[in-house]
């Protein structure tokens, strides 16, 4: 029987994106933003919900900030403070991705960088 080209042994040492070692959709793969790492433990779906409740917040300030500043530009006297306003919401809004990388590294901090180290031991 013929071997399909697309399929692939999964090497347990493979820590690329998508490759899991230990078979797909398990919630094993411990690249960072995989969907699944929500998934792994009820700790990193309580990590999940903080960090997406200070994202939520943190994305309605920069929204107020931009509108805010919108409105104080239709007067001259509130043109500085409108300024300050659009600046806060571009701060807020650049910690957006911040806020999605420390939810990764949280992760990583939960014992996931011990088995990545063992991963490469083998």
């Amino acid at each position: 029987m013929p071997q399909d080209p697309d399929a692939r042994d999964h090497d347990p040492n493979d820590l690329s994106p998508g490759a899991t070692g230990d078979g797909e959709g398990d919630g094993s793969d411990p690249t960072l933003f995989h969907p699944d790492n929500r998934r792994r433990s009820p700790d990193h779906a309580r990590v999940y919900a903080i960090y997406e409740v200070a994202y939520t917040v943190v994305d309605f300030l920069a929204a107020a900030c931009f509108i805010g500043g919108s409105v104080m530009f239709f007067f001259d006297s509130w043109m500085v403070p409108g300024t300050w306003a659009f600046l806060v919401g571009s701060f807020l809004f650049a910690a957006k991705p911040s806020l999605r990388l420390a939810r990764e590294i949280t992760y990583l901090r939960m014992g996931d960088v011990d088995r990545l180290a063992e991963r490469y031991e083998q």
